[in-house]
């Protein structure tokens, strides 16, 4: 007595593909995972964007009834969201660094430039 994959066991109905709200909640938490990572971070948008997109594709589907995994797009819309928001805010934040870097690097270079035009004179 065996039972096919795709049938719910209690009550015998098919159940309904949950594909795209799997995928999509395994890209927007690995976009968040990816995010947290140095330097490889620079690619998280990747499956961001990509697990935004396939949960809302398949919220729509749920939402038509020909799919199942509503909790699990959910998630990934969340996640590729968070991820998203997670690389933005972590380049803003690397930016403003270098930025204030540069300017103390030229005040530094300003600074050694007067020195060694007074030296002469010394």
């Amino acid at each position: 007595m065996t039972q096919q994959a795709n049938v719910n066991i209690g009550t015998g109905t098919p159940e309904k593909p949950k594909g795209l709200a799997l995928t999509g909640m395994i890209l927007g938490i690995g976009s968040i995972v990816i995010a947290l990572i140095p330097c490889v971070n620079l690619v998280s948008p990747v499956p961001a964007i990509l697990a935004i997109i396939l949960s809302a594709i398949a919220l729509s589907k749920v939402k038509a009834g020909t799919a199942g995994g509503k909790g699990m797009a959910m998630a990934g819309l969340i996640c590729g969201i968070v991820g998203l928001v997670m690389f933005v805010v972590g380049m803003t934040v690397l930016s403003a660094w270098f930025v204030r870097s540069a300017r103390e690097v030229r005040k530094e270079m300003d600074n050694a430039l007067l020195f060694l035009r007074c030296l002469p004179y010394c």
